[in-house]
C-alpha cells in the first residue's frame, strides 16, 4: 500500500501538470478576437463582414472569443464564435455565425445577458419603441423593431430578474 501511494501521486502531480498546460493552451485558445481568429485561419470572402460585425455586437467592451471554421475549406463554410462580452455589472454571451454562400455573405448573431430588474421594466425602459411579436411559451416575450432586430425576454428567479435574448439574422440578396 505504502507504494502504491507514491504512484498515485506523481500520477495525480503529472495529471494537474497535464491540466494546468491544456488551461493555459485553451486559455490561450479563447483570447484572440473573432476577427483576428478569421484573419488567422485565412478567411477572405467574408472578412470584412466579420470585422464589421464583430466591431458592432463588440462595441468597444473587453471580452474573450472560442471561434469554429472550416479548416479545409474557410472561405467556403460558416465561421461561428461563442464570445464572452464585458459589461460593468456582468457578461454577456453572443453566438455570432457568418456565413459564405456563392459571393455573399450572410450573418447571425444571438446576444443573451441576464438583467436584475423585471422584464415588464425592461420592456418599458429599454425597448418600449419596439413592436410586441407575440408571446412565447407563456410568459417569454417577442419583440422586434423594422431594422429586423428581435428582441426576447423571460422572467427568471420569481421574476425579479430578466433574461435577455437579442438577435439578427442578415441573409445577402445580392453579390457585393
Amino acid at each position: 500500500m505504502n507504494v502504491l501511494t507514491p504512484i498515485s501521486l506523481l500520477l495525480l502531480a503529472s495529471v494537474q501538470a497535464a491540466a494546468v498546460e491544456d488551461e493555459a493552451q485553451a486559455e490561450e485558445e479563447f483570447v484572440t478576437s473573432s476577427y483576428e481568429r478569421a484573419v488567422e485561419v485565412g478567411m477572405q470572402q467574408c472578412l470584412q463582414t466579420t470585422k464589421e460585425l464583430s466591431e458592432f455586437v463588440l462595441d468597444g467592451h473587453a471580452h474573450g472569443s472560442h471561434d469554429m471554421w472550416g479548416t479545409e475549406a474557410p472561405n467556403d463554410r460558416p465561421f461561428d464564435s461563442l464570445i464572452v462580452k464585458e459589461y460593468s455589472d456582468g457578461d454577456s454571451h453572443i453566438s455570432m455565425t457568418i456565413m459564405p454562400r456563392e459571393g455573399a455573405c450572410d450573418w447571425s448573431y444571438t446576444e443573451t445577458y441576464v438583467v436584475e430588474q423585471s422584464c415588464s421594466v425592461i420592456r418599458e425602459e429599454w425597448f418600449g419603441d419596439m413592436k410586441y411579436t407575440g408571446a412565447l411559451r407563456d410568459i417569454s416575450v417577442a419583440l422586434h423593431n423594422d431594422e429586423g432586430l428581435n428582441v426576447y425576454l423571460t422572467p427568471v428567479v420569481a421574476g425579479e430578474m430578466c433574461l435577455v435574448t437579442k438577435r439578427e439574422v442578415y441573409i445577402q440578396s445580392e453579390q457585393p
